[in-house]
C-alpha cells in the first residue's frame, strides 16, 4: 500500500512537471518563439470533410542543410515536424467515431495532427511529447485550430514518465521506430489506457514493429487494420494495428 501510494505521488508530481498548457502565452508570443528558431507558416491539412491549420517549417531542405553545416557531429533530424500520412489517417479513422465525453492520449504527437483531428471529433486529448520544438508547434496549433477547450499538451517520454491517470484512448503514430524503446512503451501504455480502453497505433507497413506486437499480444487482443497510402505521390501503404484488452 505504502509503495503505490509512493507512486501515486510520483506520478503526481510527474504531471505538475509536464504540463506545459499553463504558460499563459497567447497565439502570437508563441508565433513569436517559434520564429526566432524556424521560418514557419501554416499548412492547410485536409482528412474527410474536416480541415485544420498545421505550423510547418519552411523549406525543410534549406534548414537541414544550416542545421549540418553548424554541427560538427550527427544532426538530430526533426523528424516530429513532419505530417506523416499515417498521423493524418489515424486522425480520420478517430474522426470518424463519436469522441463525446472519452479521454485520448498521443505519445509522439510530433505537431499533433492526429490528436488534433480527434479533437475536432469531441474527444479530450491530451498531446504528449519529448522534443519542446514540437511541444511549442502542438500549442500553436491547439489555438490556431480553437481547441484550446479540448486539447493540451504535456512533456512526457514514453519511456520513463507517469502522469497519473488513465485514459479511453491511447495513440501513437510511427513510434515503433526504436526497438529498445518497445518495453518501456508498452509498460506505459499498460498504465495509462483504461480498462475498457484501445489503443492504435499507425505506422507505415514497412515499420511494422512486430516484436512489439508480439509482446503487447499477452495480454492484448490485436486486430490489424490495414489502409492504403494517403497524399499525393504516396505509394507504400499504412497499416493501424487496434490493441484491447484481453478479457480476465
Amino acid at each position: 500500500m505504502m509503495a503505490k501510494m509512493a507512486e501515486t505521488a510520483r506520478m503526481e508530481e510527474r504531471v505538475a512537471d509536464t504540463d506545459t498548457q499553463r504558460s499563459g502565452m497567447d497565439i502570437h508570443e508563441l508565433m513569436q518563439q517559434a520564429g526566432r528558431k524556424f521560418k514557419v507558416d501554416f499548412k492547410s491539412v485536409k482528412s474527410g470533410d474536416q480541415t485544420i491549420e498545421v505550423l510547418q517549417i519552411q523549406n525543410m531542405t534549406d534548414y537541414l542543410e544550416r542545421l549540418a553545416a553548424r554541427s560538427d557531429g550527427p544532426v538530430d533530424l526533426p523528424f516530429w515536424a513532419k505530417i506523416w500520412p499515417t498521423c493524418v489517417f489515424a486522425g480520420y479513422l478517430l474522426g470518424s467515431t463519436k469522441g463525446a465525453g472519452k479521454s485520448l492520449l498521443e505519445v509522439g504527437a510530433g505537431v499533433g495532427v492526429c490528436g488534433l483531428l480527434a479533437a475536432l471529433a469531441g474527444y479530450e486529448v491530451t498531446l504528449t511529447d519529448v522534443d519542446e520544438d514540437a511541444l511549442l508547434f502542438c500549442r500553436i496549433n491547439i489555438l490556431k485550430n480553437g481547441l484550446s477547450g479540448r486539447a493540451q499538451t504535456a512533456k512526457a517520454d514514453f519511456t520513463k514518465d507517469r502522469l497519473g491517470r488513465v485514459f479511453d484512448v491511447f495513440v501513437g503514430c510511427e513510434v515503433l521506430y526504436r526497438p529498445q524503446n518497445y518495453p518501456g512503451l508498452l509498460e506505459f501504455m499498460d498504465l495509462h489506457l483504461a480498462e475498457d480502453g484501445e489503443a492504435f497505433f499507425a505506422m507505415d507497413d514497412s515499420r511494422a514493429g512486430r516484436e512489439f506486437f508480439q509482446a503487447a499480444s499477452q495480454g492484448y487482443e490485436i486486430r490489424v487494420l490495414p489502409v492504403p497510402a494517403v497524399g499525393k505521390g504516396e505509394t507504400r501503404r499504412s497499416v493501424v494495428y487496434r490493441l484491447r484488452r484481453k478479457s480476465s
